[in-house]
């Protein structure tokens, strides 16, 4: 291992053990560091301070991260040996640290012989790991180096022979792409500042093959910001060789549109001269292909997410509103607005928006008639009920009264699709698009399909909510609509009572039974019934059918009945059918008119009702709860089966009388009150008063109460045990305190007895050295001895009274060392701040070694002066302030280094409370210590 001192970094929250563990250390040979909690053991090797040797890490750090959350963190970033120290031996832990990568594993206490042999094994260990990883290393690089090698000479061959095959094809190869892939080439040349185009080029372009071409011809040809790309690239490629593969779009001699991808590099000519040269593809049909898939993409996801809005949408105003977002945000459409005609049916309004607002509000409404502002596109398609697509804005004659300001928006197309609900036009849904012909056939055939899907929902919204209508009507006057209620079934039928077939069913059947109507009418009825039901309807109808005959043939007569019809998925449906009666003027035979509806969900709900009531009721007679119904004139109406258990009275005894009654009389008012509440339809929560038994005693009773008009319902509890339980836990709860009084009391004795036993042993010590040690031991004797005085006189068991506790603490103190008064005075500044057992402690240990160091240094033979002792707070972190005017410390005696148990203490201390420790020289020393709480 070497002479080296060996570095090792103790990570270990209680103070006296990790004193006394350094001491055994550096007793071995080591140069010990040592940290109180696993944060601030990380924090220091992030700072990159001197790197341990080896980490010996306690398991149980207290507060924050644990031992083995600590090494695992401080393995990610650095390659130290990691010894773990625990007074733990349950297999769980000791298998916790297996899981990391650690040299060892030592039980607390185990003597520093095993300490010292797992710390040297350890080193051992991680010295192998290093040699070993290292070894592994140069191999490593050494197989990549002979790999890339190895790579390097393959790529080289297939250059040359690459090349060499290039070589002898390239002028064949050259002359084949630019025939098959309209692919021509290009050179400049700076000196001369022309260009050389292959006969491909000049194709491209419309232009002459004799004519002379230059830079600024060149990137004459693009259009618009394409010209200033160009312009761009070439810049970089003639300064920087900047190489470009790009597609822009220009306009020919013939004043044709084309797409082309351009690519330049910059090489030597064959004057050894540097030129640029490159290629142009001409690539117009399959960019015009990729624009016109991207725009089908877009119109297919507007139909899509409209689709969806519209199995969600609650209502027509959603429905428009969504429409136009969805148009934008997905079509990419400039503005989408949705127009609906007045009720004069004469102006066509805005209703809904989304996109370019300026452009709408000018616009404001469209007049349907002939004028010039009534034949836009969407005046048009309001008018003629199909849509209207203007694919070119600037010379469309029906836009001229908004050209100006649709280009001004940047309009370059746009297109209007009616909306028409129950065979009228409603309305309009008016997209604008940036390009130009954006409307072809096939993006306009499937908005017409999107509108004509939103226009069905909107029929279907407005018959829900006509149907909805009516169902309250029907409801508040029943008998009056009943005809009408009857005759709005889902299913019209006729029946010939004499040959028992169908004359006609409405195709409404295939959405109730998935039948056709060719199906139904080709079978006999008894395929419309099930086998339960066939029968006895068929004689029900015949029977009917004679009592119409008897009767006079009076067609008034109408017959309800619920019949259970089957349907192609193999299930069944409730229906309920209405029919009458009439005679056929062709075969003069008794047919059967009818109206069949679904009632499957009324049956469905007629039994949840019965079994809901059901429900209710048992839960009424069956609850534990006091249940009730009363009014606000005080009376019961109504009580559940508990009432009799609980209070004594029959259910007979007890509704229909005043139930104030039985109310206490010192709960009357409250009970007044709580009347009162629900007479202004108030909930009361939590009311608690007496009501008397039929035995005389009074019972404690809970309420919850709930008022609708004059009734009252209520759910209460008897509460009279729980009461009698609080009571009972309030008297332990006393006698707990009590006890807790005397055990304190008793610690306090006890205490004073072994400070006293210590004192009578330093009066028999001849050794000044040993008189100390023991008046040290008795002074932090009495300095927990002053806290469980402090405590037991404290009305809070959890927290200590800081400025009581150090004031009986330096009384304790000048009174054990017998301290003149006119010689060394006290001084004290401290805020009123109450702390726990935890923090008081460490805090009082502290105080006591603070005050005993500046009296035995301070003023040293007969000289006098004050120790002043502060104590305060800011935020969140205690300050504690020992200072004198003395002779301050010898000039030898290091703080940091001491080997006295006074400061180290004091050092140990501030650390397990998370704090630190500052001495100050000069007139007198002053010593700070701040910690967290």
């Amino acid at each position: 291992m070497g002479n080296k001192v060996k570095k090792i970094l103790l990570v270990e929250d209680e103070a006296i053990i990790a004193m006394r563990e350094s001491l055994e250390l550096k007793e071995a040979g080591y140069s010990v560091q040592q940290v109180s909690s696993g944060e601030v053991a990380v924090t220091r090797l992030q700072s990159r301070e001197e790197m341990p040797d080896l980490i010996l890490m306690d398991i149980d750090l207290g507060r924050g991260m644990d031992g083995t959350e600590t090494a695992a963190i401080i393995l990610k970033k650095h390659d130290v040996p990691i010894v773990f120290l625990s007074s733990h031996t349950e297999k769980t832990i000791v298998e916790k640290t297996e899981k990391i990568t650690s040299y060892g594993y030592v039980v607390k206490n185990s003597g520093l012989t095993v300490l010292d042999a797992s710390i040297k094994m350890a080193f051992k260990l991680h010295e192998a790991h290093l040699s070993n990883k290292q070894s592994r290393a140069e191999i490593g690089i050494a197989n990549e180096e002979l790999n890339a090698s190895i790579e390097n000479l393959k790529a080289t061959n297939d250059k040359l022979e690459k090349a060499y095959r290039a070589l002898a094809t390239k002028d064949e190869l050259l002359s084949m792409t630019g025939r098959i892939g309209r692919i021509g080439s290009w050179e400049y040349d700076p000196a001369t500042a022309k260009f050389e185009w292959s006969e491909e080029i000049y194709r491209i372009h419309d232009i002459d093959p004799t004519e002379p071409i230059d830079l600024k011809s060149t990137i004459g040809c693009y259009v618009g910001e394409s010209r200033i790309e160009i312009r761009k690239a070439f810049r970089s490629l003639f300064e920087s060789k900047k190489e470009f593969d790009l597609e822009f779009e220009i306009e020919t001699a013939q004043g044709i549109r084309k797409w082309v991808r351009t690519i330049g590099k910059s090489g030597i000519g064959d004057g050894r001269e540097e030129k640029q040269y490159g290629t142009m593809q001409d690539v117009t049909e399959r960019k015009l292909a990729e624009l016109e898939v991207r725009k089908t993409n877009r119109v297919y996801t507007v139909i899509s997410q409209i689709n969806q809005m519209i199995v969600r949408a609650r209502d027509k105003e959603e429905i428009y509103r969504e429409a136009c977002r969805i148009a934008v945000e997905y079509g990419g459409f400039l503005l989408a607005w949705v127009g609906l005609l007045d009720g004069e049916g004469k102006t066509v309004v805005p209703v809904a928006w989304t996109g370019n607002r300026v452009y709408l509000d000018k616009l404001k409404f469209i007049p349907v008639d002939d004028t010039a502002w009534g034949n836009g596109p969407t005046g048009l398609a309001v008018k003629r009920g199909r849509y209207y697509a203007c694919n070119d804005i600037a010379t469309d004659p029906h836009m001229a009264p908004w050209r100006d300001a649709a280009l001004e928006s940047g309009f370059r197309s746009s297109i209007s699709l009616p909306f028409t609900v129950e065979g009228k036009t409603i309305g309009a849904f008016t997209l604008y698009s940036s390009t130009a012909s954006f409307f072809s056939e096939q993006e306009t055939r499937l908005l017409d399909e999107v509108t004509r899907d939103i226009s069905f929902a909107i029929e279907t919204l407005e018959n829900d909510a006509r149907r909805k209508a009516a169902e309250t009507a029907l409801r508040q006057s029943e008998e009056h609509y009943r005809f009408l209620t009857e005759n709005m079934k889902d299913v019209v039928w006729t029946l010939d009572t004499e040959t028992m077939r169908f004359l006609y069913v409405s195709p409404s059947v295939q959405r109730l039974r998935g039948y056709s109507t060719e199906e139904i009418m080709a079978g006999p009825v008894d395929a419309a019934l099930t086998p339960e039901t066939a029968e006895a309807l068929k004689t029900s109808i015949r029977q009917r059918a004679a009592e119409f005959i008897a009767e006079g043939r009076k067609p008034e007569a109408f017959y309800t009945d619920e019949v259970e019809q089957p349907c192609r998925n193999g299930g069944t449906v409730w229906t309920e059918v209405i029919t009458r009666f009439d005679i056929s003027k062709e075969t003069g035979h008794v047919l059967s008119h009818g109206v069949t509806r679904d009632i499957t969900d009324r049956r469905r709900l007629r039994e949840e009702y019965r079994i809901k009531a059901e429900e209710l009721e048992n839960f009424f007679s069956l609850s534990l709860d006091l249940l009730c119904i009363g009014n606000t004139t005080g009376h019961f109406l109504k009580l559940n089966a508990a009432w009799e258990k609980n209070m004594g009275y029959t259910l007979a005894e007890l509704e229909g009388i005043r139930f104030l009654d039985l109310v206490h009389p010192d709960d009357l008012q409250s009970t007044l009150d709580a009347v009162d509440s629900l007479k202004n339809q108030e909930d009361v929560v939590a009311l608690v008063n007496r009501y008397r038994h039929r035995d005389g005693s009074y019972r404690w009773i809970e309420w919850h109460s709930h008022s609708s008009g004059t009734l009252v319902y209520a759910v209460a509890s008897d509460i009279t045990e729980h009461r009698k339980t609080e009571e009972a836990l309030r008297s332990l709860v006393t006698q707990k305190e009590t006890l807790m009084k005397e055990l304190q009391h008793r610690v306090k004795n006890n205490l004073g007895i072994i400070s006293s036993l210590l004192s009578l042993e330093s009066g028999r010590l001849s050794e000044e050295s040993s008189r100390e040690i023991l008046d040290n031991a008795i002074n932090r004797i009495q300095a927990i001895t002053s806290l469980y005085e402090r405590l037991y006189r404290s009305p809070d068991l959890a927290s200590i009274d800081i400025a009581l506790y150090i004031e009986d603490l330096t009384d304790s103190i000048f009174k054990t060392i017998n301290i003149d008064g006119d010689r060394i005075r006290l001084t004290t500044r401290i805020e009123q701040i109450s702390l726990d057992m935890r923090h008081t402690v460490p805090l009082g240990l502290i105080l006591n070694e603070l005050i005993m160091n500046a009296l035995k240094y301070a003023y040293p033979g007969d000289t006098g002066g004050t120790i002043h002792v502060e104590l305060e707070s800011s935020g969140t972190t205690i300050t504690l302030k020992v200072s004198d005017e003395g002779v301050g410390l010898p000039e030898l005696l290091d703080p940091d280094a001491s080997s006295g148990l006074g400061f180290s203490l004091v050092s140990l201390l501030a650390g397990q409370l998370g704090g630190e420790v500052r001495v100050e020289r000069g007139k007198g020393t002053h010593v700070a210590v701040s910690f967290p709480i």
